[in-house]
């Protein structure tokens, strides 16, 4: 450094003058006028970060330009900034130039120090060509300041192998064509042949995955014992193959490079790696790194023989790592003494393949090379799972990428600026790309380093051992046949060795690694090392060159080693060689001379920069002020582009033709869509007002507190707006019907405290019926409690899913002590012999327990069953179950539950309902029907379709309920539900279980799946509550029948039942051997071989022991609802909680309700269309996505919905008809059908909701929360729509103007909110009152009129936008009435006006005469399809701005003037902050308020924001 600073002032002013006074004709480029601008303001001026300079505006270009380069100087002290200015200037090949260079050499030769050659360059016979110093300024760099960026390297492989791999990847798999196998060994074959004719013909060749699979494969195939050496010297390598050798139990001997003071010499020396060979050696692995060839034959020879005289009995092989050799047919072809070669073809190898390798062995040296070659080749195709043609079609399209950015520097560098704005390393991403096997497994604390290192090997290797994909090998065979790669590797040579003499002449102190013998270095890589490579990298990245540290995996073999201790300090030299070095974006590059002189001056300039700086820190605002327009940037780019690639020509042509058939395509759609709105919108909003009524249930929540009373908890949500009785209350009441009252026994001795056997109690109605039987155990008689039969299922025992069940909350009326004891749980199978019992199990259930009842719950409700799968289900297991019941002491009674459905195809019809009676089967035998169910199935099978049985499920149901009713030693009860749908009681409102079963799995499915085709018809749901079922079962079960033992009627008889029980060879077959699932084949039964009358089949008499627990035909018909609105209910819910998007449920109402209601379709005719239009579609997409090997996102929601795409057809028997039945339960006229129906879709919404919550959701057996009834409508969390501008155009109210401002509001909403969220019952309160105001007078016209708490300027949006976005609350959207001061802002007032606001004169003194005009326009236009709001802010006793007012009543009394019924709703809206709140205080202040306007609102805005 210059030992006066005064002098380098002096000369830094001097030269500063010449610049000042140079002629504007001397030609400075763009970067060093702006590099001088930089410097001479930090010497002048100080650093920026302590200037305090204002920030340029961001589209002034050029300031801001102006600034980074002064900001890059901030690191620079003033002396080094002065001599940078200085040497800058006299670089110039110019006048200007010259007049510095000679006022520089005067300074030198008058000063009394020496100057650092590092500081003021070489001598003048040193410089670069005047070329190297003159860079053209890219366009792009000019418009955006973001410098093209030369990659590390280019991948070596064509567009057009890139389309072939492609193509090949696509080819299906077909057996007809060319099976995968025999592809694969027909292609390696092929290789094989094209190896051997280029290369020595005595060798054998395997191909592989990769060398490190290869590696694997040839260390398998030789079985080394444990603890064998491999010595690997130059000890330079890859991770992956270090991994690879020492997870065979091979322990890894470096032997270090020689030492060095300038250049380091990568050379093997024999003697060194002779001191290394021990006993244990097994073989000398030879590196070539950086494609450098470190031995010559004669040094190969010299080791050979150092290793044959070892120990001549067993031979030390010699393995050859030519993965970076590869040079073309005419290239290196290993050493002829070596015994194995191994090449690799992965990403950026020469003549990639995008993967691949080659394991060549030397058959002239080894006898035993075509056994091992066999071996390998064995191994191979019969251990090695296949590579999958997604793992490689993934390859290609990432070198597509990559070829697509390394061809255009230009793109490059605005991806690069771009990626480190947002947070992403660059190096990072490349190299991750480029990895064929990453292995990212993050460490575990808990085990050590060596460990770690083992089980990372493990899975890599894992990953190895996969049997190349024919795509690959197709590629890798048209790669090796190509002769490209000779001349590409000659020009590498050409242009590295040029590059080499460049740097020696200018950059000496510059080192590079060379061979022994320079001809033989192939140039894969250009690497060179210096001391401050950190430093010398980034600084080459400023100057648009990306010079990595970490191009490939390279590294010192002692970093890989798992017991790196053992091996610290071995290879000092190779460590300190490699921690040192750096690689030249040159090897793969075409590059000029110009291009390769910029290298080197920018190459000077950085090691210069790091010399002088121990560190160099990026301002952390570098990058933020890099946030151009990337708008015009990406535009500018990509014209740039476009131009230059001749691919992207292609592409603008056909852009050219395909840009107006997607301008057609959109204007359709656009249509399409427009006429779905208009003529579904309306409908979708009137076709259900269940969810404007009842979305209160989502707060208000029935539940029991332990006693036999229940109570209701519901939300306080303020005043109500009229004071009246909730006539919309489910105010129906369990203990309040007669058929479901309980009979009490309480009084009764009960000292031997009975019990109740219950099976099925992890099901939908047992875990109830488990729950009532305890809660009213005393009044029941059942003291002892319940056992419990439960199966193991999923790795837990029957007692972890007992005690799984009753933590739920509706057994919290227990304590921890009455569940052990009031539970007995044993462990069995009811359709296995004995029950699934163990024998002592079963002796302790029929001796020792005194069982009064068992109740079979117990069933498998799969409509799809098999007809022996359901026999073993739903007969078998209640059959054994009531042999069980005869067997326990004192005979047990025996409860069964079947279901309603058991007559066939007949429904009923009010005058004749279905009866409580045993289904006459005809000329059928119940009894041979279930024997042929499990044996051939044909008779079942013609029985079921001849009467017309839906199912499976309710044709083995009815058949059971005959063998049961034989057996007359058993008090027996069949008890017949319908569709059991949630609970309207207990234990609260809406409980549907753990799963969703019958209805709730249907409206599950329809909200998961809403492109599903249903069919729902205006029929009465045969639906039946949960509690009413299980209240139902428990009346009966314990009614005393006196009559149990009387004798049956006719119609019994005529069924094969006799009135003292069933025949002799019945009785035997049911009870000779309960372990027998099938009854024997020579058993007989009377058949009634008379069919007579169909209508007979129903049978006439009631039994006295058959219930049907359903509502009865004579309920009044408001006590029921239909499917068509329960489908409506779901579809209005979905869209609201948003699971289905607007557009698809106009979609499915137009197919469910319009089309398919115009046509009587039969079950056979919607199969055929659900068949075409969803099965088969839905298995198609599957199909092609196996076929190809693909795994889409969604793939995974097709496969959870496999097992549930057919239910609509399973659904439509009981969706198509009305079904009518005779039975005790009567609906009261306090049950409100339509409030039950909304509660059961809110519990299928609350399974959707807690799937979709992923493995740490809260239990559904659970009430809902409070805070369930608010409703996510805006903001960061709510669910974003596909497109929402889409969003907003299928909204189905409102014209194009609040189309608009909705879209503008959503998207303003998620910028400035966290989230927006309603009370959906305060709203509820509002339609309730607009309904009595309808009620008492039905010709008046209800106006409602939102009065909202003015706090903000959003308030009027949020509340327009609510009933914008939220049309299911049943309020129109409201037309503001609005300050005046709005229409007078420019298109605001355009739009507000467009979107149905009105505007009202505030603030004048005076009133407004023409408000009354207004207002009478907005009601003459209300009609019940168009109903008018208004939206205004009543201004009370305190203002928005806090202060206290006098109230103003002028629009109030407008209201009243222009006559009508008005319901007025008060609205809180409450805000975490305020955007304006600083423009509040100074209006309290006494400020005047300011007047609005576009700037103010813009301002408004980037508050907001």
């Amino acid at each position: 450094m210059i030992s006066k600073p005064e002098k380098l002032l002096s000369l830094f002013k001097s030269t500063v003058s010449l610049v000042q006074s140079s002629s504007s004709d001397e030609y400075i480029s763009d970067d060093d006028k702006l590099q001088l601008y930089g410097l001479y303001k930090r010497c002048t001026d100080g650093e920026l970060s302590k200037s305090g300079t204002p920030d340029p505006a961001m589209w002034n270009v050029l300031a801001n330009r102006k600034r980074n380069a002064w900001r890059n100087c901030d690191n620079l002290e003033l002396d080094e900034a002065m001599e940078r200015y200085i040497e800058l200037v006299s670089g110039f090949n110019n006048t200007l130039g010259n007049k510095c260079q000679r006022l520089r050499n005067e300074f030198i030769s008058q000063s009394t120090g020496a100057v650092d050659n590092n500081t003021f360059g070489s001598n003048d016979d040193q410089k670069l060509p005047l070329i190297a110093t003159k860079a053209k300024i890219n366009i792009i760099e000019k418009l955006t300041g973001i410098k093209p960026f030369v990659p590390r390297g280019e991948l070596d492989i064509s567009y057009s192998d890139l389309s072939h791999g492609f193509l090949q990847c696509l080819k299906p798999n077909s057996s007809f064509l060319e099976a995968p196998m025999r592809a694969t060994i027909r292609l390696e074959n092929e290789i094989a042949q094209a190896w051997s004719g280029s290369h020595s013909s005595k060798s054998h060749v395997i191909s592989g995955l990769s060398v490190r699979s290869l590696v694997d494969l040839y260390l398998l195939s030789k079985s080394y014992p444990r603890g064998s050496e491999v010595i690997v010297v130059p000890p330079i390598g890859i991770e992956g193959m270090m991994d690879v050798i020492q997870f065979h139990g091979i322990k890894i001997v470096p032997v270090d490079i020689a030492p060095y003071e300038k250049n380091p010499l990568i050379h093997v020396d024999v003697e060194k790696v002779k001191q290394h060979i021990t006993e244990n050696t097994v073989a000398v692995l030879v590196v070539h790194p950086f494609g450098m060839i470190c031995m010559d034959d004669d040094e190969m020879k010299a080791l050979r023989q150092v290793v044959d005289r070892h120990n001549p009995d067993r031979k030390i092989e010699i393995w050859e790592d030519c993965a970076e050799c590869y040079a073309g047919k005419e290239g290196y072809k290993g050493s002829e003494y070596a015994n194995v070669h191994f090449y690799s073809f992965g990403t950026i190898k020469t003549s990639t393949a995008l993967g691949g390798g080659i394991c060549i062995l030397n058959g002239m040296l080894d006898d035993t090379s075509k056994a091992t070659s066999e071996q390998m080749t064995r191994i191979l195709h019969t251990l090695h799972d296949q590579q999958t043609r997604k793992d490689y079609l993934i390859k290609v399209v990432k070198a597509f990428f990559l070829k697509l950015f390394s061809r255009n520097p230009c793109v490059l560098g605005v991806f690069v600026s771009f990626i480190a704005m947002i947070g992403i390393d660059y190096d990072y991403l490349v190299t991750s790309s480029v990895k064929g096997f990453p292995t990212n497994i993050s460490k575990d604390s808990n085990i050590s380093e060596i460990e770690w290192k083992r089980i990372k090997a493990e899975k890599l290797v894992q990953r190895l051992r996969r049997c190349p994909a024919p795509a690959l090998l197709f590629l890798l065979n048209r790669r090796l046949r190509q002769s490209a790669a000779t001349s590409t590797v000659a020009k590498r040579r050409m242009r590295c060795e040029e590059m080499k003499d460049l740097i020696r002449q200018h950059l000496p102190l510059v080192q590079m690694p060379q061979g022994k013998n320079s001809s033989q270095h192939l140039y894969w890589l250009f690497p060179f090392t210096t001391s401050n490579p950190a430093a010398v990298c980034k600084a080459m990245s400023k100057s648009g060159y990306d010079v990595p540290t970490g191009t490939s995996q390279l590294g010192c073999v002692t970093s890989f080693i798992f017991d790196n201790e053992r091996c610290a300090g071995t290879c000092p030299n190779t460590e300190l060689m490699m921690s040192q070095i750096l690689y030249l974006p040159i090897a793969s590059m075409n590059m000029s001379q110009n291009e390769m002189c910029l290298i080197v001056s920018s190459l000077e300039n950085s090691v210069t920069l790091a010399n002088e700086r121990k560190s160099t820190q990026k301002s952390p605002q570098s990058m933020k002020r890099r946030s151009v327009s990337f708008g015009i940037l990406a535009y500018v780019t990509f014209l740039s582009y476009w131009c230059q690639t001749p691919l992207l020509r292609t592409v603008q042509m056909l852009c050219s033709k395909i840009l107006p058939f997607f301008i057609t395509c959109c204007c359709v759609g656009f249509s399409l869509l427009h006429v779905m709105r208009i003529t579904m919108g309306q409908y979708y909003i009137n076709c259900s007002t269940a969810f404007s009524k009842y979305n209160s249930i989502m707060t208000e929540v029935r539940r029991s507190d332990g006693s036999e009373e229940a109570k209701v908890i519901l939300k306080d949500s303020g005043a109500k707006l009229i004071d009246r009785p909730k006539v919309h209350d489910q105010a129906y009441d369990l203990n309040a019907q007669e058929a479901l009252s309980l009979p009490n026994f309480d009084h009764k001795d009960n000292s031997d405290k009975n019990r109740v056997l219950l099976t099925g109690a992890t099901g939908f109605i047992g875990s109830l019926l488990l729950r009532e039987l305890l809660l009213f155990r005393k009044r029941l008689m059942i003291k002892g409690g319940v056992v419990l039969i439960i199966r193991p299922k999923r790795n837990q025992s029957g007692s972890e899913r007992a005690k799984a069940l009753l933590a739920n909350d509706m057994y919290s009326f227990l304590t921890e002590k009455e569940k052990e004891s009031l539970i007995t749980v044993i462990e069995g199978d009811v359709s296995r012999p004995r029950l699934g019992m163990s024998e002592q199990d079963y002796g302790y259930l029929c001796n020792e327990l005194n069982i009064s009842h068992v109740i079979n719950s117990a069933a498998c409700v799969n409509f799809t069953e098999t007809l022996e799968r359901a026999a073993e289900s739903n007969i078998t297991s209640a059959l054994q179950l009531q042999a069980l019941s005869k067997r326990i002491k004192n005979t047990a009674k025996y409860v069964y539950l079947s279901t309603a459905f058991i007559h066939g195809n007949y429904t009923g019809s009010e005058d004749r309902p279905l009866p409580q009676s045993l289904f006459k089967f005809g000329k059928y035998d119940p009894f041979k029907l279930y024997h042929s169910m499990m044996d051939t199935q044909s008779y079942a099978s013609a029985a079921m379709h001849e009467l017309g049985f839906p199912n499976t499920y309710t044709f083995s149901k009815s058949i059971c309920e005959h063998l049961l009713m034989r057996d007359k030693d058993v008090q027996t009860v069949i008890i017949r539900p319908c569709i059991v749908g949630p609970a309207v009681q207990e234990p609260f409102e809406g409980w549907a279980g753990e799963k969703p079963s019958t209805m709730v799995a249907g409206a599950c499915l329809y909200l998961k799946n809403p492109y599903n085709l249903w069919s729902f018809r205006k029929e009465r749901a045969a639906v039946i509550p949960v509690d009413v079922v299980c209240r139902f079962i428990l009346a009966k079960t314990f009614l005393d029948h006196e009559d149990d033992q009387e004798s049956l009627s006719a119609d019994d008889a005529s069924n094969g039942i006799s009135s003292t029980g069933s025949t002799k060879s019945t009785e035997e077959s049911l009870h000779s051997s309960e372990d027998s699932y099938i009854f024997p084949k020579d058993s007989c039964s009377i058949v009634d071989t008379n069919l007579g009358c169909r209508e007979s089949n129903l049978g006439g008499h009631h039994e006295g022991r058959i219930y049907t627990a359903a509502w009865n035909s004579s309920s009044p018909l408001q006590t029921g609802f239909q499917w068509y609105n329960f489908a409506c209910a779901i579809v209005q819910l979905g869209c609201a909680k948003g699971h289905i998007d607007k557009n698809v449920a106009y979609f499915v109402l137009l197919v469910s309700f319009k089309i398919f209601s115009s046509f009587d379709l039969t079950l056979e005719s919607f199969s055929k269309v659900h068949r075409i239009f969803v099965h088969w579609p839905f298995l198609g997409i599957k199909g092609v996505c196996n076929f190809l090997g693909l795994k889409p996102r969604f793939l995974h929601d097709l496969e959870k919905c496999t097992p549930f795409v057919d239910l609509p057809v399973l659904f439509f028997p009981f969706t198509s008809s009305t079904f009518c039945f005779e039975s005790d339960l009567k609906a009261p006229l306090e049950f409100n059908a339509e409030r039950y129906m909304f509660s059961s879709t809110l519990a299928a919404e609350r399974f959707v909701d807690k799937l979709s919550k992923g493995p740490n959701r809260a239990s559904i057996a659970k009430p809902p929360s409070r805070g369930d009834s608010s409703i996510i409508i805006a903001g960061k969390r709510s669910k974003r729509p596909l497109s929402d501008l889409l969003w907003c155009l299928s909204q189905p109210n409102g014209n194009y103007a609040i189309r608009i401002v909705g879209w503008i509001v959503i998207k303003l909403l998620r910028a400035i909110a966290t989230e927006v969220t309603i009370d959906m019952d305060s709203f509820t309160k509002v339609i309730n009152a607009m309904e009595d105001c309808k009620a008492k007078d039905s010709t008046s016209k209800v106006i409602v009129v939102l009065a909202p708490t003015h706090r903000s300027y959003l308030d009027f949006i949020l509340l327009s936008f609510i009933t914008f976005a939220l049309p299911e609350i049943g309020i129109a959207i409201p037309n503001i009435a609005a300050a005046d001061d709005f229409s007078r802002v420019p298109i605001l007032g355009l739009l507000t006006r467009m979107a149905g606001a009105f505007f009202v004169r505030r603030g004048r003194g005076t009133a407004d005469l023409t408000l009354d005009k207004k207002v009478k326009k907005l009601k003459k236009r209300h009609t019940d399809k168009t109903p008018t709001c208004i939206e205004v802010f009543l201004e009370g006793r305190r203002s928005r701005d806090r202060r206290f007012v006098d109230p103003k009543t002028g629009f109030l009394k407008c209201l009243v003037k222009t006559k009508g019924t008005h319901v007025i709703v008060p609205i809180v809206i409450n805000y975490e902050a305020l955007p304006e709140q600083a423009c509040l205080a100074e209006e309290a202040d006494g400020s005047k308020k300011n007047e609005l306007s576009i700037v103010r609102l813009l301002n408004w805005l980037k508050v907001s924001t």
